[in-house]
């Protein structure tokens, strides 16, 4: 992580103790299983590979109401994400975050424009996968009616990973250390537009849809990479996530990701929410990736 990244941290936790009158502290802990069918990001069967996984994470902030009509809120996040037979994939996240907003007049109908800062870094088996997110949102969001609510928006995100030396395996496989590609998997910027909206029932539940569009980059595995394969991706290096010799790279790729939820309640402060998401990746040189993740999360709030 970076010194940015620790600069973010020990503001976020001086806003967190300061002046309890001014704000409101909020927590929430999300426990889930997951099944996702193409984890390596496979092009050919043989390369895709389907596990179960684990999630837990732990949020924490404060809402502070800077006027009339202007907030910001600030929030850091804990995840971590276990594997049941793709260990190699498991991760340790952190993020930190600031939300400002402005709502357009009063009321429940009052359009709200949102811009979100968010500072984050993810660690995996290996430092290959290892990276540090900036994610920069703009968003727009209304309520259409007691029932609907609509949101929509565009985000900017840059990646960043450590400098990797050469690796044996690189040259035992034909490469010329002197003459590769870059080894930096996770070094790309990408920008996304996406659209959400929701339905609350009388009872509480709640169904929501979204689709997303990203235009950037795919990390992706390969047990069997080939000459074309290497020419056009923009990095490449031995996959740290299988105990076998394995080599990922990294396309220029656009992504289409649709995805639909419902949410249960459970209590005033807790739910479950049943979720599927599809993603429909397009990279360079007629390269499509599929992937699929359904999975069931309970959250509760403190």
């Amino acid at each position: 992580m970076n010194f940015s990244f620790w600069q973010a941290v020990i503001l976020l936790v001086s806003l967190l103790l300061g002046n309890q009158a001014i704000a409101n502290s909020f927590f929430r802990l999300s426990l889930g299983a997951a099944s996702e069918n193409n984890v390596p990001r496979g092009l050919i069967s043989s390369d895709a590979r389907e596990s179960e996984k684990f999630q837990a994470q732990f949020s924490g902030g404060k809402f502070y109401q800077l006027g009339l009509n202007d907030t910001i809120t600030v929030a850091g996040t804990v995840a971590a994400t276990r594997y049941n037979k793709m260990q190699g994939f498991d991760k340790l996240g952190v993020a930190v975050s600031a939300d400002y907003g402005h709502r357009f007049g009063f009321g429940a109908y009052a359009p709200r424009v949102g811009a979100v800062l968010s500072l984050g870094s993810e660690n995996f088996r290996g430092e290959a996968r290892d990276n540090d997110l900036t994610t920069l949102e703009i968003n727009y969001q209304q309520r259409l009616s007691p029932g609907w609510f609509f949101t929509a928006g565009i985000d900017y995100q840059s990646s960043d990973s450590e400098s990797l030396e050469h690796h044996p395996l690189l040259t035992e496989f034909g490469y010329d250390e002197n003459n590769s590609l870059p080894y930096e998997l996770f070094d790309y910027e990408s920008t996304s537009l996406f659209a959400d909206i929701e339905y609350a029932f009388a009872n509480e539940i709640l169904l929501s849809t979204a689709y997303r569009r990203i235009d950037g980059h795919t990390v992706a595995s390969t047990l069997m990479p080939t000459q074309h394969l290497y020419k056009i991706s923009e990095a490449f290096y031995i996959d740290p996530a299988f105990d076998e010799p394995w080599y990922v790279y990294l396309l220029e790729s656009a992504t289409n990701e649709w995805s639909a939820a419902v949410s249960f309640p459970l209590a005033r402060d807790s739910s479950l929410n049943i979720a599927y998401s599809w993603q429909d990746i397009e990279a360079r040189g007629n390269r499509n990736y599929k992937n699929e993740i359904v999975s069931v999360t309970f959250v509760r709030s403190f």
